[in-house]
């Protein structure tokens, strides 16, 4: 898998005429989505650099430090390249983003030493890879060309952010103790992160706009929901994580909304 760089951007196909083919109101909508993205993407990027110095001071396989170095450049990247997409729809210039400094949580409840794990977990074996089936579904669905060819840009790159906490949770690094935790910490794990995910307000920003990669209210929570039970709980059964309380939870997900919390 190739690395993004700056001349895929160039690459890019900046002068999408179905740009301007969109209503305003949608290419408002659109273009606001890419200024929140531009912001989530620097919030990522800062709380992928407080896990890298966790993790050197506190082991990591050198594979898993060298993808979480990759990964905090992808995501200042991303962020450039996301703030680029909001001028070009908003059809005006809008300021740089500004990240938030991302507050991994502590884990106080935790064993210390059980605490860099759940953090990964948390980020990189939940959250990228919600991201990455999400940008998958994105990428599928757009027709217009600019935001199709971000998203498969985006896409290249997600896979290896969450690969690198499935490395990491496999790895020697974790013992079996504190794979034991992470299976006790999985439900408010997967309840913390996917509820993110599948909040009202997140689903309203990205939804109804599928031609230009936005996908419905339904084909959001597919994509989330898919992602658990397809990707992330059978990759914590491969780990040798317990996922028993996982699949419940999941079950009730299914079910509906509320049927799982």
């Amino acid at each position: 898998m190739r690395r993004s760089s700056e001349r895929d951007e160039v690459a890019l196909p900046w002068e999408d005429e179905s740009v301007e083919r969109l209503g305003d109101l949608l290419r408002a909508q659109v273009g606001h989505y890419w200024q929140g993205r531009a912001t989530a993407e620097l919030h990522v990027a800062s709380a992928f650099s407080q896990l890298a110095v966790t993790l050197a001071e506190t082991g990591a396989d050198a594979s898993v430090l060298q993808l979480l170095d990759r990964s905090i450049k992808n995501e200042h990247h991303h962020s450039s390249l996301c703030h680029q997409l909001a001028v070009r729809y908003l059809g005006h210039e809008v300021d740089e983003p500004r990240g938030p400094i991302a507050e991994l949580p502590l884990f106080e409840q935790a064993p210390p030493e059980a605490r860099p794990a759940l953090q990964v977990v948390g980020l990189c074996c939940i959250n990228e890879s919600v991201a990455t089936v999400w940008l998958e579904r994105c990428a599928a669905i757009a027709v217009a060309p600019l935001p199709r060819a971000v998203n498969h840009l985006h896409l290249a790159d997600e896979l290896f952010h969450a690969r690198l906490g499935w490395a990491h949770l496999a790895s020697r690094a974790v013992t079996a103790s504190t794979r034991s935790e992470v299976g006790r910490w999985l439900v408010p794990l997967l309840k913390s992160n996917v509820g993110q995910w599948l909040s009202p307000d997140l689903t309203r920003q990205t939804g109804g706009v599928p031609d230009h990669g936005l996908p419905s209210g339904d084909g959001h929570r597919d994509a989330v929901l898919g992602a658990v039970g397809n990707v992330i709980i059978p990759g914590f059964e491969r780990c040798g994580v317990d996922v028993r309380g996982a699949w419940r939870w999941f079950e009730g997900q299914i079910r509906g909304p509320d049927a799982g919390s």
